[in-house]
């Protein structure tokens, strides 16, 4: 396609559609991205990444950054919804925690 007027566009600035930014970038192929919010803010809740993303986020050449920029996670409360405690996981690394890799 490189060379053509073939012109992507992407709709949304999510995880997905910066991914595929870059996929296009690499190509030489020509994107234009859209994204409905004008301003870039946390949102106040944790973001997960899969660890079956974790490859595709080392091909592109940003684990080291994602790794950097993360914090551990510790684990997550089960809540019912009136906000009573189902229960908990842990995710502390002592119950056999591998990484992504490993696993």
């Amino acid at each position: 396609m490189p060379g053509t007027n073939t012109k992507v566009l992407i709709v949304g600035g999510g995880l997905a559609g910066l991914v595929l930014a870059i996929l296009l970038e690499r190509g030489g192929i020509d994107y234009l991205i859209l994204e409905q919010s004008v301003l870039i803010r946390p949102y106040g809740s944790i973001i997960v990444i899969s660890s079956l993303v974790l490859p595709l986020m080392e091909q592109l050449g940003v684990l080291e950054e994602i790794e950097r920029a993360s914090l551990p996670f510790g684990g997550i409360t089960l809540l019912r919804g009136d906000q009573s405690v189902v229960g908990k996981i842990i995710c502390d690394g002592r119950n056999g925690g591998l990484d992504y890799k490993q696993r």
